[in-house]
């Protein structure tokens, strides 16, 4: 096991994103890249913890706008498209062994102002290793796409497709391979409520499917809404239902999240997850998520 992944990374991690925020030299009312540096645990009711931490970029195609949006909207609400990286270290803890892990994203979202079709495409590879006596690996390997419609300045709604296909190898044990799929509909919408005063509403309604074990469908609804008080600070709120014949999957996941930009160009973010498994002797979980990201 890599010791102290997390720690070191996340030292680095901090380090860099205040050197962006120190060199950043953008105009106030715009900027073209996001450096994000992120911090996450997760614990499970049945002992398994996971500690994460990583960077993500963010590089559009063109300058974003700010003025007069909330800052965290800007970029959706402007229609201007970008290219995105990210990389994340794992630390596992389970109640008999331990491990740790890598996972990488990439992806782009086409979109152009006055345009109003916009598509993201996503790449994501998850590496895990588990330490003797387990001696356990897993890999997955996932990309999706989304086709969205701006049917106003301010409302989008489309399809969206993922897919993945997940391996787990052991020394003594037969590998086994499974796959799953996602697919529904999505909608967004950003708007001012009064002067001053913003509010971003989204939701979405799809299906999961998985043969990790025998052929498990889900359906899924999830609702979040953010409230903002001004340009810089938001808040906000979110619910998930899974239900089917995925057990594990099955159940409510309650969010809440903050974000507040202290200047334009450099903000903190917090996020708290709650799942609560609908079925007896399975696990549910909590996490938070901790970040800071600067703007140039």
């Amino acid at each position: 096991m890599r010791k102290s992944n997390v720690s070191y990374s996340l030292y680095f991690f901090i380090a860099l994103v205040l050197f962006f925020t120190t060199a950043a030299n953008a105009a106030e009312d715009q900027y073209q890249s996001e450096i994000s540096a992120l911090y996450s645990h997760l614990e499970a009711s049945d002992d398994f913890k996971m500690d994460m931490a990583g960077i993500s970029g963010e590089f559009f195609f063109s300058p974003v706008n700010t003025k007069d949006h909330p800052y965290a909207e800007a970029a959706f609400l402007e229609r201007v498209g970008s290219v995105f990286v990210a990389s994340f270290l794992s630390d596992l803890k389970g109640t008999s062994t331990t491990g740790d892990g890598i996972t990488y994203d990439i992806g782009v979202n086409l979109a152009q102002p006055g345009f109003p079709l916009a598509v993201q495409l996503v790449y994501m590879n998850s590496d895990y290793d588990y330490d003797p006596p387990s001696s356990t690996s897993f890999e997955a390997n996932s990309y999706g796409i989304r086709f969205g419609n701006y049917f106003t300045d301010k409302f989008m709604a489309g399809v969206e497709y993922f897919s993945s296909k997940s391996e787990m190898s052991n020394p003594v044990l037969p590998s086994m391979t499974w796959k799953s799929k996602d697919y529904g509909l999505f909608a967004r919408y950003a708007g001012e409520l009064s002067e001053g005063k913003h509010i971003s509403l989204e939701g979405s309604l799809g299906q999961s499917k998985s043969d990790a074990t025998e052929s498990e469908k889900n359906t899924n609804i999830a609702l979040a809404a953010d409230y903002f008080f001004n340009r810089a600070l938001s808040a906000g709120i979110g619910i998930e239902r899974s239900s089917g014949d995925a057990q594990t999957e099955e159940g409510m996941t309650y969010k809440a999240n903050a974000r507040y930009f202290i200047t334009s160009q450099f903000s903190l973010q917090a996020a708290y997850d709650r799942f609560l498994n609908s079925n007896a002797g399975v696990a549910s979980d909590w996490s938070y998520t901790l970040g800071a990201s600067a703007r140039f």
